[in-house]
C-alpha cells in the first residue's frame, strides 16, 4: 500500500507542476493577445537583444529630435509674424519720405518723420514680444525684454551724437557692431550653440534684436525722428527715407533666411518620419504576436489545462478508493 501511496503522490506532483506550467503558459498567451507584443523577446530576437535595443535607442533620438524641430518651428513661426509687423512699419514709409522730401513737399515729410518716430515704439514692442514667457528676441536671455524702450534708445543716442567728434556720422557708428546700441540699448545675448539632431545635421538659430538687419531698421526710424529737429532736415529725410526702404529689403532677407531654415528643418523631418516608420516596422516584425497564431495557442493550452483537471481529479478519486481499500 505504501509504494502505491508513493506512487499517486509522484504522479499528483508531475501534475501539479505541469499544471503550473500550463497556468503560465496560458498567462504568457493572454498577455500577448491583449496586448499584440510577445512577452519573451530573448527567443522573438533569437538571442539578439542588442539589435532590439538598437532599434529602441533610434526611436528614441527620433523623437527627440522631431521635437527639437518643432520646438524651433513654433518659434519661429512667431518670429517671422513679428518680423511682417516690422516690416510693414517699414513700408512704404521710406520712398514716401525720400520723394516728400525731394519734392519740397516740407509738411508732408514731416509728417512721414514724425510718423516713424511713433512707429519706432511699436517696432520695439515687437521686437520684445514673448512666448511661453520666453523673450522672442533676446537670444540666449530669454527673462527679460530684448531692448530698451525708444525713449530710452533716443535718449542715448542723442547722448552720443552730442559727444561724438566733428564730421563723425554718429548714428551710424551708434548702430554699428559693438557701437552703443549693442552695449547699452540691446538688452539680450548671443543665441548661444544652435545645436544639432542626432544625425549631425544642424538646427538654426532664432535672429534676434541685435541682428543687423534689425539694427539697420531701427537706425532708419531713428535718422527718421533725428530729422525733426535737424538743421538741414530736408537732407536728413532723404537719407532717413533711404535708410528705411534699405532697411525693408533687409528684413525681407530676413525672413527669407529664417524661411529657409524651417524649409530645410522640415525636410529633415519628414526624413526622420519615414525612418521613425521603418524602424517602428523592422521592430514590428520581432516583437509583435501574430493574433491568430496567439489565439489558436491559446485555445490549446486552455484546452490542455481542461484535460489535465480532468486527470488530476480522476487520480485524486482514485487514490482515495485505494486509500479506503
Amino acid at each position: 500500500m505504501i509504494s502505491g501511496i508513493r506512487s499517486d503522490l509522484t504522479q499528483m506532483l508531475a501534475l501539479q507542476r505541469q499544471s503550473r506550467e500550463l497556468s503560465h503558459a496560458l498567462d504568457i498567451a493572454t498577455q500577448e493577445l491583449s496586448t499584440g507584443r510577445k512577452q519573451d523577446l530573448v527567443a522573438a530576437s533569437e538571442g539578439n537583444l542588442a539589435r532590439l535595443h538598437g532599434m529602441d535607442t533610434r526611436l528614441a533620438q527620433i523623437a527627440s529630435d522631431q521635437s527639437a524641430i518643432d520646438l524651433f518651428d513654433r518659434r519661429a513661426e512667431l518670429a517671422d509674424a513679428a518680423l511682417a509687423g516690422v516690416q510693414e512699419m517699414l513700408d512704404p514709409i521710406g520712398t514716401e519720405m525720400q520723394a516728400a522730401a525731394i519734392n519740397g513737399d516740407a509738411a508732408r515729410a514731416r509728417s512721414l518723420a514724425t510718423d516713424a518716430a511713433a512707429r519706432m515704439e511699436g517696432v520695439i514692442g515687437i521686437l520684445n514680444s514673448t512666448t511661453g514667457g520666453r523673450a522672442l528676441f533676446a537670444g540666449a536671455n530669454t527673462d527679460g525684454p530684448a531692448i530698451a524702450t525708444a525713449d530710452t534708445l533716443m535718449t542715448v543716442l542723442r547722448a552720443a551724437i552730442a559727444a561724438a567728434p566733428e564730421g563723425e556720422d554718429a548714428v551710424a557708428t551708434f548702430f554699428a557692431d559693438g557701437g552703443g546700441y549693442e552695449t547699452l540699448i540691446y538688452a539680450g545675448a548671443e543665441p548661444g550653440a544652435a545645436g544639432s539632431l542626432s544625425t549631425g545635421a544642424p538646427l538654426a538659430n532664432m535672429p534676434t534684436a541685435n541682428a543687423p538687419e534689425i539694427r539697420f531698421a531701427l537706425e532708419g526710424l531713428a535718422r527718421a525722428a533725428l530729422s525733426l529737429t535737424a538743421d538741414d532736415p530736408v537732407a536728413r529725410q532723404i537719407e532717413a527715407g533711404a535708410t528705411l526702404a534699405n532697411a525693408g529689403r533687409e528684413v525681407i532677407a530676413l525672413r527669407e533666411g529664417l524661411g529657409a531654415d524651417r524649409y530645410r528643418l522640415e525636410i529633415m523631418k519628414d526624413v526622420l518620419k519615414a525612418e521613425e516608420t521603418s524602424t517602428s516596422l523592422a521592430r514590428a516584425s520581432i516583437t509583435s504576436a501574430d493574433p491568430h497564431e496567439t489565439a489558436a495557442r491559446l485555445q490549446g493550452l486552455e484546452a490542455q489545462l481542461q484535460a489535465l483537471y480532468v486527470v488530476t481529479a480522476r487520480l485524486s478519486s482514485l487514490s482515495i478508493v485505494n486509500f479506503m481499500r
